[in-house]
């Protein structure tokens, strides 16, 4: 898989992630639906925002590492460890486009 095949598929899920993040967001503002005003129904709904604002943080996370990847692509350091210079192997990188780490500097950290 050449480079530029990875940034496609990265772009087109950084669009629609960026789709999902925009109707997580619109749901949390009530945009699209007011609260209900029977208060057990309230109260699903708001209990069910927790769940939705997890989904928006997951969503914001991914969509931060796709833009550092497509960043990292563009300006040709993609496939080099952030943390120590090295070459991440091939078949890390491809598997996990979005990876700023070499597996012994993802370990290191992992470790604490």
């Amino acid at each position: 898989m050449e480079v530029h095949e990875v940034r496609l598929r990265l772009k087109a899920e950084l669009d629609t992630l960026e789709a999902r993040a925009g109707r997580l967001t619109r749901h949390l503002r009530r945009e699209d639906e007011a609260l209900p005003d029977d208060w057990e129904e309230r109260g699903a709904s708001l209990s069910n925002d927790e769940v939705i604002e997890a989904l928006d943080l997951k969503t914001r996370e991914r969509i931060d590492a796709i833009n550092g990847a497509i960043k990292r692509i563009d300006d040709g350091s993609w496939g080099e460890c952030m943390q120590c210079g090295a070459d991440i192997p091939a078949a890390r990188i491809l598997a996990v486009p979005t990876a700023r780490l070499c597996i012994k500097c993802a370990g290191k950290q992992a470790r604490g």
